[in-house]
């Protein structure tokens, strides 16, 4: 049977209309599948374009780039220029997605400066150049003043520059313009406390539980109230950490607050805890009266319930001196617990300075590569005098960073 030119038009046209039904309920995978078919019938501009944001909203970069190579390698084309540089971005290509975005620029209609000023920004930003990232900003919003993203973005590069207050005055002209996005708060939330304005700090710092729907979830498991700032005076409270081990260890220190208000205190931290076994440190702690695991905290007899990272809002607190700044409020495990520290040699740093290092977060984490550093980074403390570094973990996992991979944190460890 012999298809005519009419009928293969027809089936293309009928698979158009398809691909674009699917794109508009986000079924992208069938939409892919729908042009991956009629690209192979005839070719299109359109459709092999559109393929490949699919694709890159998708996730899956590597594809994308794979038919971006086959259909535009030589385009002057300056959307197909941006997407090639969005998806060199996405796999940490920098310089490839610069050169596309100034190609770009090259052939870019007028009410597109901004847009692609914007991700040459996040390319500069990715290298680590934040200078030049602002630059590009600042051309952005002076282009189109109206659009919340370019506004954080461009507080995001004070952020790194830690230019605070530029940053903050960046976040909150993002706020006026989308007011209930939540990373905008979050983000605020950080450089309000940087600046050390914890009044609006803590405040802001609330958003995270629209920002980050598996802390909302902790908070959720629980049929009993959310402290809020009522008297505890001969009440229970259940208290926990939805971050992890290291917002635990510095929030716990506001332990002290919640006892001084009269309040009976029980501390979840799981037994078996991908965040760190912590549970003998904490129960070092006098003013908690038992640290209980996951499992007893849901079948727990309490008053109230609340996060120890929002205990400082809670209680309105303003400055620096609201945070405890004890001598010290963590102590050692039992030594029958760890007998290598019990039989260590301890008197030959008597004299000393004794520095406790921590180096390296979870290598989960999206951004470990900016969380984590090299052992040999601390070498510049050990110059000096009359100092002995210790280091407080132990991390021989490899890991994989965008621009570097096989990275092994204790190469060339300083002498702890």
């Amino acid at each position: 049977m012999t298809i005519t030119i009419d009928e293969i038009d027809e089936i293309l046209k009928d698979a158009k209309a398809a691909a674009q039904a699917a794109v508009e309920k986000q079924d992208y995978n069938r939409a892919v599948n729908l042009y991956l078919q009629i690209l192979r019938i005839a070719y299109d501009p359109f459709s092999a374009h559109m393929m490949i944001v699919l694709l890159h909203r998708l996730n899956k970069n590597q594809e994308a780039l794979h038919f971006l190579i086959k259909y535009f390698l030589h385009s002057d084309d300056w959307e197909v220029n941006n997407t090639f540089g969005v998806v060199y971005s996405c796999m940490h290509q920098y310089d490839k997605a610069i050169y596309r975005f100034m190609r770009a620029l090259m052939h870019r209609k007028e009410q597109q400066i901004d847009v692609l000023n914007n991700n040459l920004a996040v390319a500069h930003s990715g290298k680590g150049d934040h200078e030049t990232a602002c630059t590009y900003l600042k051309q952005a919003v002076l282009v189109n003043p109206k659009t919340a993203y370019i506004w954080f973005n461009l507080g995001n590069e004070h952020l790194e520059l830690q230019d605070h207050k530029s940053a903050i005055e960046c976040y909150n002209k993002a706020i006026e313009l989308e007011p209930n996005t939540p990373s905008y708060h979050w983000n605020l939330a950080t450089a309000y406390l940087a600046d050390q304005q914890y009044e609006l700090g803590w405040k802001e710092f609330e958003w995270r539980w629209k920002q980050f729907h598996t802390f909302d979830g902790v908070r959720k498991r629980f049929n009993k109230p959310l402290w809020t700032g009522e008297s505890l005076k001969g009440k229970k409270i259940l208290l926990y950490c939805e971050q992890g081990a290291g917002d635990a260890i510095q929030f716990i220190r506001y332990l002290k607050y919640i006892r001084e208000l009269g309040a009976t205190i029980y501390f979840e931290w799981p037994i078996q805890s991908i965040r760190g076994d912590l549970v003998e440190v904490f129960k070092s702690i006098p003013v908690i009266e038992q640290v209980i695991d996951t499992d007893e905290a849901e079948s727990l007899d309490f008053h109230f319930h609340q996060s120890i990272t929002s205990i400082p809002f809670i209680l309105g607190h303003k400055s620096k001196s609201d945070i405890p700044t004890t001598s010290f409020y963590l102590a050692g495990t039992n030594p029958e617990l760890a007998p290598v520290l019990a039989s260590h040699l301890w008197e030959d740093y008597e004299d000393k300075f004794k520095i406790g290092c921590v180096w390296a977060g979870s290598p989960l984490h999206q951004n470990d590569h900016l969380r984590s550093m090299h052992c040999k980074h601390f070498k510049i403390l050990e110059s000096l005098p009359n100092t002995q570094l210790f280091s407080l973990q132990k991390d021989c996992i490899i890991r994989n960073w965008p621009a570097e991979h096989d990275v092994k944190l204790n190469d060339g460890e300083s002498k702890m």
